[in-house]
């Protein structure tokens, strides 16, 4: 089969590079770092465009194309000023390559996409399906990670990263806890704007880049960008991690400090270790009053401008969320995935309502945040968290896709078989084995207890409702029999119960799912821990 037919089809992966032609594409990466180095973006363009046209595959190269058009583009998020437009006949590329299956033309037209516009949303989630559809998994990451920087809060790009989880084994439960409300028409942002205007702040604390962005646009619409601006600049700008510090590049200023850890302790930190009293001080929120940072200030006798940009709210429908609390109640789900401070806290207030839920976070259903900022709610609420060393949206897949077999789930030796359980399936032999829920709920029970009898009382209990009496029990143990594989692995015992026919002697045998060697790193945050 050519490289075009086994392309166009989806159905394997593309060519494999030939020595000579890798050898070649590295003396080109080689020279454009050179160029990087010594800011020549448009030529390292030129070269970069090469070795990821030539190796669309090694994430290496890509991630280097990516990076390098970001410094060119002084991290503003938006890429050229007229990307919109020049970028109408590569966008049409890609749509047309996509419809045609066509994955090499995806990644030839998407390349030059992205030299207008590195965090076009269009040109990146279709070549995020082509590294997909390719076999290329760390460059579609790669992908869908850099969408998410350019607008970290659209639906749209959160679905693609939970399709990713998806495609790597992981049935998605998908239950939205938070939505943005802009404030351009807001009357506390107007004035909290006029204030800075009319009694300049001494420092100015940027807490994300969506929300200064929000104010800059604002403000512009509102026709005080320029004296906004002014005020800025004299003022010392503190930004919270490189977002926000990208937002600020981005609009012509200049930071004075920024943790790398994105956390508002360390800004808080910051800022108390120099003399506030009489200082005016100037705070961009994020979604939600920040009493902690306010009052520690005023404390050292700073006074304080609060700055609302947007606000959050809990979604229009809130069914999803209270389905996926259930699940997680229900111990129906292995991992959450996390991915903002107001999300995790909106969630823990949906769970309040759900007695199980909040049990179940802290031992059992594993909680996975993007990052220590995300983990502080859940810390509060005394959860611990899995978080990857880097906070970003594609770490966070690559970890829970390594971390969640390892640390989720019973793996039992039981009737000459290895079973796992997991949220919603069963693995018998390394096979993952789908179970209806009812079915599922008994074999939870029973491998909580392995090869200790159950009552039918006991297991009816546990049953979603489909019975009154334990014939309901009968049934359901039967289908789990024929969906096992194996009748012998559930054991009836007469007048008492059932029980797994676990083998406790191969109990050390069982093959657990461990992450591989070169699985990404990940640390478990423990509750109550400092962000």
């Amino acid at each position: 089969m050519s490289d075009a037919d086994s392309s166009a089809n989806g159905s394997e992966p593309v060519e494999m590079v030939s020595p000579a032609v890798r050898q070649r594409l590295q003396q080109c990466y080689e020279f454009a770092l050179q160029r990087v180095k010594a800011n020549e973006y448009d030529a390292a363009t030129e070269l970069l465009v090469q070795c990821v046209q030539g190796d669309p595959g090694n994430r290496v190269y890509v991630q280097a194309y990516i990076d390098n058009l970001k410094k060119k583009y002084n991290n503003n998020k938006k890429g050229s000023k007229l990307a919109a437009i020049k970028n109408m006949g590569p966008k049409g590329a890609v749509k047309k390559a996509m419809g045609a299956e066509d994955w090499p033309g995806v990644f030839k037209a998407g390349f030059e996409a992205l030299k207008l516009n590195p965090w076009d949303f269009t040109a990146l989630s279709s070549m995020a399906e082509a590294a997909d559809m390719s076999y290329f998994d760390d460059c579609e990451l790669i992908y869908l990670k850099t969408a998410q920087e350019g607008d970290p809060r659209d639906p749209a790009i959160n679905r693609l990263c939970a399709f990713a989880l998806a495609r790597r084994g992981a049935k998605i439960v998908y239950g939205p806890a938070i939505r943005i409300v802009p404030l351009a028409d807001d009357a506390d942002m107007l004035a909290a704007t006029r204030r800075c205007l009319a009694a300049p702040p001494d420092i100015v604390v940027v807490t994300t880049g969506i929300g200064f962005r929000g104010w800059m646009e604002a403000a512009d619409a509102w026709g005080l960008a320029a004296p906004l601006f002014e005020r800025l600049d004299a003022a010392t700008l503190v930004t919270r991690g490189p977002k926000a510090r990208g937002a600020v590049r981005a609009a012509g200023l200049t930071e004075a400090w920024s943790p790398e850890s994105e956390s508002g302790s360390e800004v808080l930190e910051y800022l108390l270790r120099g003399d506030l009293a009489g200082r005016r001080i100037a705070v961009q929120l994020h979604g939600e009053p920040v009493p902690d940072l306010v009052q520690s200030l005023e404390a050292a006798g700073a006074e304080l401008i609060e700055v609302p940009v947007y606000r959050w709210v809990p979604p229009e429908d809130i069914t999803p969320l209270r389905r996926l609390v259930g699940a997680v109640a229900a111990r129906q789900v292995d991992a959450v995935a996390f991915t903002s401070a107001p999300a995790a806290a909106s969630f823990l207030r949906a769970a309040q309502d759900e007695p199980g839920a909040l049990p179940a976070l802290r031992d059992g259903v594993l909680a996975c945040c993007v990052g220590p900022v995300t983990a502080t709610p859940l810390q509060r609420a005394d959860v611990p968290v899995v978080a990857p060393d880097r906070p970003r949206l594609g770490a966070l897949v690559r970890a829970i896709a390594a971390q969640v077999p390892a640390r989720c789930g019973v793996v039992l030796p039981a009737a000459g078989h290895t079973i796992g359980v997991r949220g919603h399936v069963a693995v018998v032999d390394g096979e993952m084995v789908p179970i209806g829920a009812t079915a599922m709920s008994l074999l939870r029970v029973l491998a909580r207890h392995p090869g200790r009898v159950v009552s039918r009382p006991q297991l009816l209990a546990t049953l979603p409702s489909d019975g009154q009496d334990e014939h309901a029990v009968e049934v359901a143990i039967g289908r789990l029999r024929t969906a096992l594989g194996d009748a012998r692995i559930v054991q009836t015992v007469v007048k008492r119960g059932y029980r797994l026919a676990y083998e406790p002697e191969r109990a050390g045998s069982c093959a657990t799912d461990e992450p591989a060697t070169d699985a990404p790193r990940a640390h478990m945050v423990p509750a109550r821990a400092s962000s």
